[in-house]
């Protein structure tokens, strides 16, 4: 639905302008653009989302998606702080193999 919407504001302005003439077009066509900015804005922001939501599910360590098994771990990366960390079972093996 809200990709229709540039689409039918494009459509609207097209209409005036052959009705009205071009004087009209100008602030129309700033209307047009602010809201396709809007709307690319809109779609950055649900990327950044999906991106975010797709690297909470992957292991910490070798970056492949998480499955079934994982575990949860504590690192202490810097000084006084614990970092909070997923790690897949394939990592873990190589861990413990050494």
């Amino acid at each position: 639905m809200r990709g229709y919407v540039g689409i039918i504001i494009y459509i609207f302005v097209c209409l005036i302008a052959l009705i009205k003439g071009p004087v009209v077009i100008a602030p129309l066509a700033i209307l047009h653009l602010f809201a396709s900015i809007l709307l690319l804005r809109e779609r950055i922001q649900k990327n950044k989302e999906e991106k975010r939501k797709e690297k909470e599910k992957s292991c910490s360590f070798c970056k492949k998606p998480l499955f079934e098994g994982f575990a949860h771990i504590y690192s202490n990366s810097h000084p006084g702080q614990l970092e909070y960390k997923k790690i897949c079972h394939r990592c873990i093996d190589s861990q413990m193999s050494y």
